[in-house]
């Protein structure tokens, strides 16, 4: 979700140049329709500084290296007439474009769930890959997201023999951990307790990692689970004020990920009265490597502007 493509992105951006763009498909969902100055006429959905990106303004809060978020519906077009609009841009971000051929990027980081690594994954639609495993042979970076806190040197010695990275290839491990929720609509934080009943409203391929953290923290949850990329109607709008109305607690919220709040923000005036809450997720370099990382992306930007 772009949301949490955000959370991967920041993490580098931090670090990098002012002037940085992000490019994100308008095919990838969540976005559309948050509106504001379009990047030329291929940009279907926002180009906008930072602070007026309506969906992705809590994620995005503080960095203040990414100058632009674009939401386009062909990169290939929308790059160029980017650059030409801003040609200060030092830096450009694409998100999910690894199996993209049109556009060659300088530097490829390739993404993978240690609990669905792409070695032991399959093609759409037998699995989620959306290109062939040999390919990953393109990426300069592969990174293990989504670890569990406790993974030992021995397991990631196994991984990474798993993976038989290339000798240009560099290797990284994260976890991710969540921070306080805050209200969809007010961006108010509460605190959850193991008094803390509640209804989870989430539309993510893989919440287990969403469900195990709850199961340690609150007292109680049920769960509405919706298909990935799920666009919420007025249904399941129905649908969850009933459910959150039928259960029997004082201390209740409705609590949802930060990519299934973008699109429940339509129902504002539904929803604002109730409890509704985002999960907000962040990413962890693991084994002290956070440092390397860096190093590698900004020695990589630096050489680029030299040639």
């Amino acid at each position: 979700g772009n949301a949490n493509l955000v959370k991967q992105v920041i993490f580098p951006v931090e670090v990098l140049p002012t002037h940085v763009a992000l490019v994100v498909s308008d095919l990838d969902e969540g976005l559309g329709g948050v509106g504001a100055q379009p990047v030329g006429p291929a940009a279907r959905g926002l180009a906008v500084r930072v602070g007026l990106v309506v969906a992705l303004e809590h994620a995005l809060e503080g960095v203040a290296a990414l100058d632009v978020v674009a939401v386009v519906e062909e990169r290939l077009v929308a790059i160029p007439q980017l650059l030409h609009e801003r040609p200060f841009t030092k830096v450009i971000i694409l998100d999910d474009a690894f199996q993209h051929r049109q556009v060659k990027a300088g530097l490829n980081i390739l993404l993978t769930d240690y609990a669905n690594l792409y070695t032991r994954d399959f093609l759409l639609p037998a699995g989620d890959l959306r290109d062939l495993k040999k390919s990953s042979k393109r990426a300069d970076i592969i990174i293990i997201s989504k670890c569990k806190h406790n993974l030992s040197e021995e397991e990631r010695e196994l991984i990474m023999k798993e993976l038989k990275p290339l000798s240009h290839q560099r290797i990284f491990f994260t976890e991710i951990f969540y921070t306080h929720p805050y209200h969809l609509f007010t961006k108010k934080e509460t605190d959850l307790s193991l008094s803390t009943d509640i209804l989870l409203v989430c539309g993510i391929a893989n919440p287990k990692p969403l469900k195990d953290f709850l199961t340690g923290h609150v007292h109680t949850y049920d769960m509405l689970r919706y298909p990935d990329h799920h666009i919420f109607n007025s249904d399941d709008l129905a649908e969850i004020i009933k459910q959150f109305n039928k259960t029997q607690s004082f201390n209740k919220i409705i609590l949802t990920t930060e990519k299934d709040g973008v699109r429940l923000k339509k129902f504002e005036t539904d929803l604002k009265d109730f409890p509704l809450y985002v999960l907000p997720i962040q990413h962890s370099f693991m084994f002290n490597d956070a440092e390397r990382f860096c190093d590698i992306v900004t020695n990589f930007i630096s050489s680029f502007n030299q040639k």
